[in-house]
Order: C-alpha cells, then sequence, then structure tokens
C-alpha cells in the first residue's frame, strides 16, 4: 500500500487543488495540500515528505526557493506552472526539479507522474552498486560516494549517472537516455538531458576537456568512460 507516502502539494487555486488532492489520495497517498510559499516552506523543514508537488508561482513567493528546499533536503520534486517556455523548464530542471508539468494539466496525467518517479525512487531489486576508481554508485540506497565523500544527487540525476555508469563504454544519445530515465515524459528536451549532465559533471568535479567520467561524443550523446572494478563479482 502507498498510504505511508507522504507528499506535499503547494497549490494556491483551490479548485484545482481539490480535485488533484482527491484523485492523489484516492491512489492511496497521503497529501499535505498547502497554498503559500511561508506555510510550505515551514512544513519542510519540520516535516518528513517522500515527494513535493510545487507550483511555481505563489501568492507571497516563488516556487523555485521552495523546489532549492526540497532538494537540499533530498525530496524529489514535481513543478507545475502556467509558463510554457523552455527556459523556465531548463531553469526547473537546473535546480533540481524531477519534472516538470504543465497547466492546464489531466491530474489522471499528474497522478500516473507522481508513480512513476516514486517507482524509480523504490528498492532496486536486481541491481548491484557500482564501483570505479574513488567513485561507488549504490543503487539501493541511492548513495554516491567520490573520494570517501557522499555526494547529494536529484534522483534523476542518480538515474542518469546509473543508467551510464552501469553501461560503462556504451555512448548514449539523449534520445535514449530520455527513454530510460523519463519513460513516461514527453515533453523532456535535448537541452534538459545537457543541463543534467552538466550537473553531474559540477558535482562529479569532472572536467569537459578531460573527462574522468563522462565524456561528449559530438553528434552522438554521451559515454561513462570510467572502468568498474566490480565487473569480475558481477
Amino acid at each position: 500500500m502507498k498510504s505511508n507516502t507522504r507528499i506535499i502539494y503547494v497549490e494556491d487555486e483551490q479548485e484545482t487543488a481539490d480535485i488533484v488532492s482527491a484523485y492523489l489520495v484516492h491512489a492511496g497517498y497521503c497529501v499535505s495540500h498547502l497554498t503559500t510559499h511561508k506555510s510550505a516552506q515551514k512544513a519542510l523543514y519540520e516535516e518528513n515528505f517522500d515527494l513535493a508537488i510545487l507550483d511555481i508561482v505563489l501568492p507571497d513567493g516563488s516556487g523555485l526557493v521552495l523546489l532549492q528546499n526540497a532538494v537540499a533536503q533530498g525530496v524529489p520534486s514535481i513543478l507545475l506552472s502556467a509558463k510554457k517556455s523552455e527556459s523556465e523548464r531548463i531553469e526547473g530542471f537546473r535546480l533540481g526539479a524531477d519534472d516538470y508539468v504543465c497547466k492546464p494539466f489531466s491530474p489522471r496525467e499528474l497522478t500516473y507522474r507522481v508513480k512513476a518517479l516514486l517507482n524509480r525512487l523504490g528498492p532496486a531489486k536486481d541491481n548491484h552498486t557500482l564501483y570505479f576508481d574513488g567513485l561507488q554508485i549504490d543503487p539501493d540506497h541511492h548513495t554516491v560516494t567520490l573520494n570517501d565523500a557522499p555526494i547529494r544527487f536529484t534522483s534523476l540525476e542518480f538515474a542518469l549517472l546509473y543508467t551510464m555508469a552501469s553501461n560503462a563504454n556504451t555512448v548514449f544519445s539523449r534520445d535514449r537516455l530520455i527513454t530510460q530515465t523519463w519513460p513516461n515524459a514527453s515533453d523532456i528536451t535535448d537541452r534538459a538531458i545537457d543541463t543534467h549532465i552538466a550537473n553531474l559533471r559540477k558535482k562529479l568535479n569532472d572536467d569537459r576537456q578531460n573527462p574522468t567520467w563522462i565524456r561528449t561524443i559530438y553528434g552522438q550523446g554521451y559515454q561513462f568512460i570510467a572502468t568498474r572494478l566490480d565487473e569480475t563479482t558481477n
């Protein structure tokens, strides 16, 4: 049952919020609906949530600030906005959003996006921890350590890293990465992938010109180039 899965849902349009909340509750989730930036910020600091659904435009602040708070606490997030510009979506992904939904949207589709995202965060039954020289990627706990220091990744950044690292030296096109990490998202663009790859490189201290981990294959996509140390045990 999903009854223990807690979702913070921040939306100031009451009619929309009532409908969406009803769909989520019917799907078995525990929903905390809040209408202001201030109340949501307080809840994020004081309570534990499994997922955040955040409207960008709020009467007393920006949902992007709430997104940064959620990401800092390791809470996966879905952004909602009436604006449909690519630049705004890219900014949301740059700040750590895991998904982005433009208004008006189908509450049923949003519910399935929630389910898909939470499923990606669930335990990986048949996966194994990956070991590289100085880098360890644990899919069961969604943790990454670099030279014994933990690195915080968003769930989508982790999914991209694990997908490429578990198939080291394979060249992944952007379309293939989108298919394997956002299986239910039709509005993800190549630029969103590039933004997440840039975030991965920054967190891994990877030099784009002389990479240790991720190489750009111009005209084709990206390739994780390190050699696994655990290949003989998996």
